[in-house]
């Protein structure tokens, strides 16, 4: 990162999403607050991407100066945005994904609710509201059931609130210190898919953050892809190992309270849980077995108890509750019923995550 001609740099990593792109490109060049650059990484792209961010390039005044393009083989966005992290010149950083957009005042907002607060807070972020499903239809802020006073506030000790509500902050609504955002480090190029989530939370032990308590990110949630990213984790499993690594690697972290300890290891019970769930479906039962004694062991309760009685005695018939219980939850998530508020039923496989509850 080097030093700022500019005061903001927006990075945008895209893969194959030339269509969605334009969009967000337009988003970020409609800003009311004029002083940024714009990196697009594309990370190998096989559409027309590059015609387009070019075209872009071309015809926007100041466009060469203002819009940097960079391509490199796809080896995915946690890459993709490091790359980006290498190139930028502003005193802060902002994100944006090439299918999201920005309300026209968002940066604008969030460098004067900076202004005010000072020093001690060097992250800003938004509320946000998802599109293009009619089953999302409150804000970020309301389905994490966070409820701020006033238009602009702090918040203290962020990490205890993202291990509660780990959707309650979008990546994408960041405005980042760069200073600040070297020393939490970059992104986790082992993370395809749960990167936003570990990146947030590190950055959360080096400052306070204020939010603006307005939507000024619109979130794509189109009805066959409602938790975003999620095409790579659509296989369980891949949302399990990410989530278990993240759990893991922040168990080594230094500077967690116990508070922080003890939510963490509760998270890895319940990835343990589903685990052996996934194990259930796919008639594994000597690894759901072992799974669930995982759980019990990282986080005792009853129901797990119960769940590992049942699986070490029968574990066919396990099986068979799982998959009526999968069966039950997935018609409820085509009722047309507002999606509740709670965060209990939430993490980052949304609805999915619940079909595969168990017990």
């Amino acid at each position: 990162m080097s030093e700022s001609p500019v005061t903001i740099s927006v990075i945008i990593p895209t893969f194959n999403r030339a269509l969605e792109l334009r969009k967000s490109i337009e988003s970020v060049l409609s800003q009311t607050y004029r002083d940024f650059e714009l990196l697009i990484v594309d990370d190998g792209s096989e559409d027309d991407t590059a015609a387009v961010v070019n075209s872009y390039i071309q015809n926007t005044p100041g466009g060469r100066e203002r819009i940097r393009y960079f391509y490199q083989s796809n080896q995915g966005k946690s890459v993709a945005l490091n790359n980006g992290l290498v190139h930028t010149r502003g005193a802060w950083i902002a994100f944006l994904d090439s299918d999201d957009c920005w309300l026209p005042k968002k940066l604008e907002m969030q460098t004067q609710a900076l202004l005010e607060f000072g020093p001690s807070c060097r992250v800003a972020f938004t509320d946000a509201r998802y599109v293009n499903n009619p089953n999302l239809r409150m804000s970020a802020f309301e389905r994490a059931d966070m409820r701020f006073n006033g238009v602009t506030g702090v918040v203290r000790n962020t990490s205890h609130y993202l291990l509660v509500e780990p959707h309650m902050i979008y990546m994408q609504s960041l405005l980042v210190r760069s200073d600040v955002l070297k020393v939490a480090g970059g992104f986790d190029p082992e993370l395809r898919v749960f990167q936003d989530k570990d990146f947030v939370f590190r950055l959360s032990h080096q400052t306070d953050f204020c939010y603006i308590n307005l939507p000024l990110l619109d979130i794509d949630r189109t009805s066959d892809r409602e938790v975003g990213l999620i095409e790579l984790a659509e296989d369980e499993d891949v949302r399990l190992k990410e989530q278990q690594y993240i759990c893991e690697k922040w168990l080594t972290l230094d500077w967690l309270e116990p508070a922080h300890c003890a939510a963490i290891h509760a998270q890895l019970g319940r990835i343990h849980s589903e685990w052996a769930t996934w194990y259930l479906f796919n008639e594994k039962y000597a690894e759901a077995l072992q799974s669930i004694s995982k759980a019990t062991l990282t986080r005792s309760s009853s129901r797990l108890w119960i769940k590992r009685v049942i699986i070490s005695i029968s574990p066919r018939v396990a099986r068979r509750m799982v998959i009526k219980r999968a069966f039950r939850r997935a018609q409820q998530s085509f009722s047309p019923a507002p999606v509740s508020t709670g965060s209990a039923g939430f993490d980052s496989a949304g609805v999915r995550r619940k079909s595969l509850e168990i017990l």
